[in-house]
């Protein structure tokens, strides 16, 4: 195995091995197994900690942001969250340090895809809850239902290099991790709220795809579902984080799709005030950030948290620089997603955001690189939404599935092709349907 060190907040050390690439259509698959460890912090007790049966904590490298949001990670989410965070909120305990390690024979590592047609450019993308998620094996460049595979056909298509990062990241108390503490205790714990040990993934992302298409790309950009949304918002806010000793910037720019629990909010408490994103220098090294809401999840609770998330931010003079969109119709799964993770449930009725997520990477490239901004926060509605072909309505499904689906309450059909051609082209001249993805729906 090879070697590499990061510096910055909790030092990571990694050994990686590269596997051989596989040719595929219009692609390159290359596979990378790592292993290493980081510094961080971990809670003897407090709200996470007590959802286990064994010594657990999660290992965090921004405490002052994850600790006073901990209680909301264990709260009823059927329930309306208790908003706004005060500073007494969440795990008020002290924070121990401790080194925790990942491991290539559990699976970390990542899978890189090398398009032919290669835009320079690269879109790290990180799963939802999970221990070591794979990337689906079939990834085809530009097909529908391409959530299945974190949308890396999407993607491609638009010539992105894809590095799909495979980390312990999972809701507590999972996870099968271990931080070791100074006087040899050993607590098992998991890497969502750890942003380090991402960027140092990020890192030699960036350099592995430079080594395999003979130049480091020029603009990386963060995709991350659920629990990726969670370690994309850190990424941005913890100060300090999302750059080099050289003070370059790693990331981008972000699309963080439902960020798990509707975390993190942009808030951090010092004397009883909030401090994040107060500093002006802090301010200037926030880069663009589009979130996704799938209103369908868990509103009263994730979708409010993602509500305050985007007013905390516009508060603090950064809503020029943060775009929501809530994607009517749609819960945490889309049909793609439903398809892979829950193969035995009908996912005909969710909507698929397949063309939603291509258009909205264009317009974020567009936006770091031209300056040219994406349409302001509002809700969205793909045309099968506004227009189904019967009577109904879509609602949260089926028992265990954070999927979509359409109730029809009759069998007319009441719109036909004419009106979902016009809300096709509505949301193409919009910014969020690519062009083919508007001739799709005109002619179906």
């Amino acid at each position: 195995m090879k070697s590499a060190n990061t510096g910055g907040r909790g030092s990571t050390a990694l050994a990686f091995d590269v596997s051989a690439a596989e040719q595929r259509a219009g692609y390159r698959r290359v596979d990378v197994a790592v292993s290493g460890s980081v510094d961080g912090w971990v809670v003897r007790d407090g709200p996470v900690p007590h959802l286990a049966q064994d010594a657990y904590s999660w290992v965090y490298d921004s405490p002052e942001i994850g600790l006073p949001q901990e209680h909301l990670l264990t709260v009823d989410p059927s329930r309306p969250y208790p908003l706004p965070i005060q500073p007494c909120d969440g795990n008020t305990s002290a924070p121990v340090r401790a080194t925790a390690r990942f491991e290539a024979a559990d699976g970390s590592g990542m899978t890189l895809l090398l398009p032919e047609a290669w835009n320079g450019k690269l879109f790290v993308l990180q799963h939802g809850s999970g221990v070591y998620t794979p990337l689906a094996e079939a990834v085809e460049i530009g097909a529908r239902g391409s959530g299945a595979n974190l949308f890396s056909g999407a993607f491609l298509q638009l010539g992105f290099a894809v590095g799909a990062l495979r980390r312990d990241a999972a809701r507590p108390p999972l996870g099968k991790s271990i931080a070791t503490l100074a006087d040899g205790t050993q607590l098992r714990t998991t890497f969502v709220a750890h942003a380090g040990q991402a960027l140092a993934l990020v890192d030699l992302a960036q350099r592995l795809v430079g080594e395999q298409l003979g130049s480091p790309p020029r603009r990386t950009y963060w995709y991350g579902h659920s629990g990726g949304g969670i370690t994309g918002h850190l990424i941005n806010y913890a100060p300090g984080l999302n750059e080099r000793d050289d003070g370059m910037r790693i990331v981008d720019a972000f699309l963080d799709d439902d960020a798990g629990n509707g975390l993190y909010l942009p808030l951090a408490f010092r004397d009883g005030r909030d401090v994040l994103l107060i500093d002006p220098v802090e301010r200037s090294k926030f880069v663009p950030q589009i979130d996704l809401a799938r209103t369908l999840y868990n509103p009263s609770s994730y979708l409010a948290a993602k509500r305050l998330n985007a007013s905390i931010l516009s508060d603090k003079g950064l809503g020029a620089r943060h775009r929501l969109y809530e994607i009517l119709g749609s819960s945490h799964f889309d049909q793609g997603q439903m398809r892979q993770l829950a193969p035995d449930q009908d996912a005909s009725g969710a909507p698929d955001l397949s063309r939603l997520v291509e258009a909205l990477a264009e317009r974020l490239d567009a936006w770091v690189e031209g300056g040219l901004e994406p349409p302001a926060s509002r809700t969205v509605a793909l045309p099968e939404v506004q227009f189904p072909w019967t009577p109904g309505e879509y609602v949260a499904g089926a028992p265990g599935v954070m999927g979509t689906h359409f109730v029809p309450s009759g069998q007319a059909v009441v719109v036909g092709r004419a009106e979902r051609k016009a809300a096709a082209e509505r949301l193409g001249a919009e910014g969020f349907l690519p062009a083919r993805g508007v001739d799709e729906y005109a002619s179906s």
